[in-house]
């Protein structure tokens, strides 16, 4: 991926609003992190080198190369080459044929062609989705509509969501011989959970932990709601889950669970016993773990998971997924989340 040289001055930002004057600090240690967004990005964001980064996210494909013509002249598309033009416009660039007055936006065909802010402010808004910044805060940063940080949000979720469901492998938990946690929320962790709203809104995710190093690795992924009183509705979701478990944790897999859960519990997991031939329910657990390792630190275990199960439920169901999804890439790729997330703009949509 391209990098440009550092500007040697220091930059100055700026914001769409005079009440924002008092967000330039909070502004300044925004776009000090992570170190690529520091080094590549935060010299384009200077005040009159908006241009570059227009030609950058251009030049690294995220934007198109070239464009043809689409004007009907006599009922026939004129297909002549576009040349990329300075234009006074907010993206600094426009589309204009060489064989007719037609001229494009540089924003069609492009992941952001129905985002409407600044392409500065779309650059950072997808550094907020990679740090996990929350909307509301990151609306009042950049003093942008909360629309156009929720449309940037979906698109970098979308692309992220994607790239995961084609490299599952590389979130895949487990091995053999490897303790591999199953847990379904809100069920399973009651006992842990000091918030009083287990009810029927409330959204079921299936949770998978691995217990092999520090940080936790999880996996965490929204299920449909089930009514625990209707039999072919526990059914359903079992099937589901089962086919999730299949698909992130590696055969021979210790698994360990609830023995009475009515969402994977130890009974309904005994059908996978020829990928996970030891399964084990959490009173099981306690003629294995004799020092009480596992036992007494279920709830630090399971804290960030929780956390991020409480916090998904107050998401819409259209959004919810997406949430769960910046959880999952922001783990893989922790301070690098931004860089790949860049990267697979440019591979899916170049």
């Amino acid at each position: 991926m391209k990098v440009l040289r550092r500007i040697k001055s220091l930059p100055e930002y700026e914001c769409n609003s005079k009440k924002c004057n008092d967000a330039k600090i909070t502004l300044e240690e925004f776009d000090s992190q992570p170190i690529y967004f520091k080094s590549v990005i935060r010299p384009m964001l200077a005040i009159g080198h908006e241009g570059e980064l227009v030609i950058w996210l251009k030049n690294i494909g995220i934007l198109q190369h070239s464009q043809r013509c689409n004007n009907l002249i006599d009922n026939m598309e004129c297909q002549g080459v576009m040349n990329w033009m300075p234009a006074k416009i907010i993206d600094q660039y426009q589309w204009k044929c060489k064989k007719c007055p037609k001229k494009r936006n540089i924003r069609e065909q492009s992941v952001f062609q129905d985002v409407k802010c600044r392409f500065k402010d779309i650059v950072r808004i997808l550094a907020g989705w990679c740090k996990g910044t929350d909307v509301e805060a990151l609306t009042k940063l950049l003093c942008v509509k909360k629309q156009a940080v929720n449309a940037v949000y979906n698109v970098a979720a979308s692309v992220a969501h994607k790239y995961i469901q084609t490299n599952l492998s590389r979130w895949q938990l487990g091995g053999p011989g490897t303790i591999v946690l199953i847990e379904s929320y809100p069920e399973g962790f009651k006992e842990l959970n000091s918030q009083e709203h287990f009810q029927n809104h409330i959204i079921p995710l299936i949770c998978i932990a691995e217990i092999k190093e520090i940080p936790t690795r999880f996996w965490l992924q929204v299920l449909d709601r089930y009514n625990p009183n209707v039999q072919e509705q526990v059914q359903n979701a079992n099937t589901v889950a089962l086919h999730i478990i299949q698909e992130i944790v590696l055969p021979g897999s210790i698994l360990v669970t609830n023995i009475d859960s009515k969402i994977c519990s130890f009974d309904v997991l005994q059908s996978l016993k020829h990928l996970y031939p030891v399964i084990i329910s959490k009173d099981g657990l306690k003629r294995h773990d004799h020092l009480n390792v596992l036992l007494d630190n279920f709830e630090t275990i399971w804290f960030p998971a929780l956390r991020i199960c409480n916090e998904a439920q107050y998401y819409s169901n259209a959004h919810i997924q997406n949430f769960i999804t910046n959880f999952l890439w922001r783990q893989k790729f922790e301070n690098e989340s931004f860089e790949n997330l860049l990267h697979q703009m440019c591979y899916n949509f170049i």
